[in-house]
């Protein structure tokens, strides 16, 4: 009789002991994150979250995840960036159990690029229903494989996700462009051979490049005068500087910016400490060692990088070392490399 009132005195104990631990680690399973939207992949299925504090968490979406907009069930490529979300996810997996989003009413549109033309402020896109065009604006945010990227960096191979708004006459305004497309290796330099379809890029330093060119390939030309326009494998020359973006494993370029070198003069170069970044008027102001601070602009076609990644002229601190590439005559940057000083990233998790 000791024995049995023993038992059923040890068993509700020794249950407790396997269930109270689960429970109480139930709640550290999950998190949440309240911010906004900065980044999504529809191949990848991710999204990013900023939080108020600068910090970002990348995020994976199933069918199992439950997603709002504007309290309507919506799917992943119907949330749009600058969205204000709040999402709960699992810690260990980071996967999406709910997500809630807010943000102005806008039309999808999914399709791969037909064309873009920074200098037009132009984009069109390949749908089932036939050519889509949209307006871009130095407003129009730009993703490519989850990184942000300009007009320039997407591909004739990139499959695009455009949100838009509507326009009271002709295209719409595109307010963001998700692009996913193949990775892609780059060679900067002097053509140095052109034989049939094939240049050959020599860098600075370095093994030449040599890339195939076919039908799918963006060619553009920068013309000495500051103008840029859309080129053909004809209107490259040995001896001007280009920049082509490859595919590492077949070298077909996907893309070649090529520059005419008629005017040197009209192109200068400075290098030094960023003293100051104006989002809203597209300016950067570059302190060099030696002379005085040069204020330079930037436009859809402005190529620029940071610590070595694809960045919106926004992500650049004031602090950072920079180096950029511009129009004497315009004071327009075509390219801008930058690089924090410390690159070591924090790691909440």
């Amino acid at each position: 009789m000791d024995k049995c009132r023993l038992i059923r005195f040890l068993v509700p104990l020794l249950l407790a002991a396997f269930v109270l631990p689960a429970t109480a680690d139930a709640p550290r399973r999950t998190a949440s994150v309240s911010g906004q939207l900065v980044s999504l992949s529809p191949a990848a299925r991710t999204l990013t979250v900023k939080a108020a504090d600068g910090k970002q968490v990348i995020l994976q979406v199933n069918p199992s995840s439950r997603l709002t907009r504007n309290g309507a069930s919506v799917r992943l490529t119907s949330l749009a960036l600058r969205d204000s979300v709040t999402a709960q996810f699992e810690r260990n997996s980071l996967r999406v159990m709910t997500l809630q989003a807010r943000g102005p009413a806008v039309d999808t549109t999914r399709g791969g690029l037909l064309g873009v033309d920074p200098a037009l402020q132009s984009l069109s896109v390949r749908t089932p229903a036939g050519p889509r065009d949209f307006q871009i604006t130095s407003a129009t945010l730009f993703v490519r494989n989850g990184r942000a990227a300009t007009a320039g960096d997407l591909t004739a191979h990139d499959m695009l996700l455009v949100h838009s708004l509507a326009a009271a006459s002709g295209a719409p305004t595109a307010a963001d462009v998700e692009a996913d497309g193949p990775e892609a290796d780059e060679v900067e330099g002097t053509i140095s051979a052109i034989a049939g379809s094939d240049v050959t890029i020599t860098p600075k330093r370095g093994k030449a490049v040599t890339v195939h060119v076919v039908d799918s390939t963006i060619i553009r030309v920068h013309l000495s005068h500051g103008d840029k326009a859309e080129g053909a494998l004809a209107d490259l020359k040995v001896g001007m500087r280009a920049e082509a973006e490859f595919d590492p494993v077949s070298f077909v370029a996907f893309k070649i910016d090529a520059e005419q070198q008629d005017h040197p003069a009209d192109k200068a170069h400075v290098s030094g400490k960023v003293t100051a970044v104006d989002k809203g008027a597209g300016t950067i102001t570059i302190d060099p060692e030696h002379g005085n601070p040069v204020t330079l602009g930037t436009d859809n076609s402005t190529r620029i990088r940071l610590d070595g990644d694809p960045a919106t002229l926004g992500d650049i601190p004031v602090g950072a070392k920079a180096e950029a590439k511009f129009d004497r005559a315009t004071n327009i940057a075509s390219k801008i490399e930058a690089e924090t000083e410390d690159d070591n990233e924090g790691d909440d998790d």
